[in-house]
């Protein structure tokens, strides 16, 4: 039995990568394949990654001597007559600065090229090179810039030229800079990587437990007061934050720029950097590291030492604490609000008889709950000023929202680390258009997933008269209203 459906190496060999062939009867079919990892406990109860491959959708067969053929992805050829328009144009409208911009350091042939991909990658959540061409030409984007070249080989070159030749990239990022109001949040973010084509940059990091997968690391800036993202850059999944800083800080120049940064980036070569020409920092400090505890150990509640923020959540209290000492200011703020919620979640743990949460350990806590410990390497900064400024880079979330919900190397999973660079351009563009469409809902009550859901089936069809829309529904309409969108 095993002689008759085995498949020869030579058919084998014709597959096309991240796929498998399955013999049936006398012919042998393609299905793309999908890897992910699973924990398992081995003989011992010790957990182990194991990795697991399922089967996809057939793509085509392998035909001896001529080699893979795909699958007719269309019924038949022809033009084009029904476009995708209502979420394409909310992209569009809100988003024709970014375009502006990539005019201004791109020829305009490659600027409309990077920007329809960025727009292809909002609205759709691109799943790979495989379809842009068909999702292009399926969109209002082909009526826009019909000679906009965006098949997949097209495409492919598109980020091996952004990979190998970055100064342009890196010129359009640094004019965001340098137009910044220079208070700029880092962070570091774990991108997963699942599949069996795995990303050359992509091994298994400091998140693995929480991915189940190797990662790639996206070191990010973006305006505090803005919210725009201003640069980033894809580092090995392996590479702690200060490897990823001094990566950043080799490509883009700062200057009289306050950085806000999370405590990954707390190392004295990180704080060497965000010190230099002119530059300041507030970092989150380490606990357990001798410095944290330095001040954790001087610190108690002063209720005679208080300011009132007001938050997303509203009013609250903050007391706080400064330590002055080697040219820095260190201050301990506790949330009273936070500190009750994360008591009573406590408290209602231990009342439930949940494993770890005693009566001693209630009390031990107490110092802990709603505590933030922050350097700041202006001593010139009040508390309350450090604070916010903290504060305010952690409220803009839009950018690590389409990071952790929408950003997808999965979809273009390389063995080439050149086209990855080129790849985190384009998502770095995305995520420009992305912030601009999410910052222009401000004042409304409506979410992007539900603006883009309800515009989704708004289209624009050819015909005898030339184009008319079609499903403009009366929820499409009070949308519009409610958000200040013109459909024309």
């Amino acid at each position: 039995m095993a002689g008759k459906y085995a498949v020869p190496a030579e058919i084998r060999a014709m597959r096309p990568v991240g796929t498998t062939v399955k013999r049936q009867g006398d012919g042998y079919y393609v299905y793309e394949t999908k890897s992910t990892s699973v924990k398992v406990a081995d003989e011992d109860g010790n957990a182990r990654w194991k990795t697991k491959t399922k089967s996809g959708p057939c793509i085509g067969k392998i035909v001896p001597g001529e080699g893979f053929v795909p699958n007719r992805e269309r019924t038949f050829e022809g033009e084009v007559t029904v476009f995708q328009y209502g979420a394409f144009q909310l992209a569009l409208s809100r988003s024709a600065r970014t375009l502006e911009r990539l005019e201004d350091v791109f020829d305009r042939r490659d600027a409309v090229r990077i920007y329809c991909l960025a727009c292809l990658f909002v609205v759709l959540r691109m799943q790979g090179t495989r379809d842009i061409s068909r999702r292009f030409c399926a969109s209002v984007l082909t009526l826009l810039w019909p000679s906009a070249r965006m098949g997949k080989d097209s495409v492919s070159r598109l980020f091996e030229d952004l990979g190998e030749r970055a100064g342009r990239q890196t010129a359009f990022q640094q004019s965001f800079i340098d137009s910044s109001s220079h208070t700029v949040a880092l962070d570091c973010h774990a991108v997963a990587c699942t599949t069996s084509k795995r990303d050359p940059l992509s091994v298994w990091g400091y998140r693995h437990q929480d991915l189940g997968s190797p990662q790639l690391n996206l070191v990010t800036a973006y305006d505090v007061e803005g919210g725009d993202p201003l640069c980033s850059e894809a580092m090995y999944g392996n590479e702690i934050d200060c490897s990823a800083l001094e990566a950043l800080f080799g490509r883009f120049a700062f200057s009289d720029t306050l950085f806000i940064a999370s405590r990954g980036f707390n190392t004295e070569a990180d704080k060497a950097l965000m010190t230099s020409d002119g530059n300041s920092y507030i970092v989150e400090m380490v606990p357990g590291r001798d410095d944290y505890q330095g001040v954790y150990d001087r610190f108690e509640v002063d209720h005679r030492r208080f300011f009132v923020s007001d938050g997303k959540g509203g009013a609250t209290v903050i007391y706080y604490g400064v330590f002055d000492g080697d040219g820095v200011r260190r201050v301990c703020f506790v949330d009273s609000s936070v500190a009750d919620a994360e008591r009573a979640t406590y408290a209602r743990n231990f009342a439930r008889g949940k494993e770890g949460y005693t009566e001693e350990g209630l009390i031990a806590s107490e110092k802990d709950f709603g505590l933030l410990v922050l350097e700041c390497s202006d001593p010139t900064m009040s508390a309350r000023e450090i604070f916010e400024a903290h504060m305010a880079a952690w409220n803009q979330d839009t950018f690590y929202d389409y990071v952790e919900h929408w950003l997808d190397f999965d979809a273009f999973c390389q063995k080439d680390c050149v086209k990855t660079q080129g790849i985190a351009f384009v998502f770095h563009v995305a995520s420009m258009v992305y912030s601009e469409v999410v910052l222009s809902f401000e004042g409304t009550d409506v979410s992007l997933s539900e603006a883009m859901d309800t515009l989704s089936d708004v289209m624009l069809v050819r015909n005898r008269g030339g184009l008319s829309m079609r499903n403009e529904t009366k929820e499409v309409r009070e949308l519009s209203k409610r958000i200040g969108l013109d459909l024309g």
